[in-house]
C-alpha cells in the first residue's frame, strides 16, 4: 500500500525544486530514519506495541525525509 505521505511529499518536492535545488543529505535522511527503524524493530521484537499516531508520525518522517533524499539524486540520473 502506497503512502499518502508519499503523494505528497513528492507534490512538495515539485513544487520546492522549481525554486531552489533543495535535497536532504545522507545523514540527515539516516538521522530521519531512525524513529521508524525504532518503531519497526521494538515491535517485531514484541518490546512494545505503538498505536496509530506514533505510526502515523515515524512514517511520515521517515517518508518526507526518504522523498526529499532520493527525488534529487534520481532527478540528476535521469539529466545525465
Amino acid at each position: 500500500m502506497r503512502s499518502p505521505f508519499q503523494f505528497l511529499g513528492g507534490l512538495l518536492y515539485g513544487r520546492v525544486r522549481r525554486q531552489s535545488r533543495f535535497a536532504v543529505s545522507s545523514i540527515a535522511f539516516l538521522l530521519a530514519s531512525v524513529p521508524f527503524t525504532w518503531d519497526v524493530l521494538s515491535q517485531m521484537l514484541a518490546l512494545r506495541t505503538s498505536g496509530w499516531f506514533t505510526r502515523s508520525w515515524t512514517g511520515a518522517l521517515f517518508t518526507l525525509a526518504f522523498v526529499f533524499w532520493c527525488y534529487p539524486r534520481l532527478e540528476r540520473n535521469v539529466e545525465e
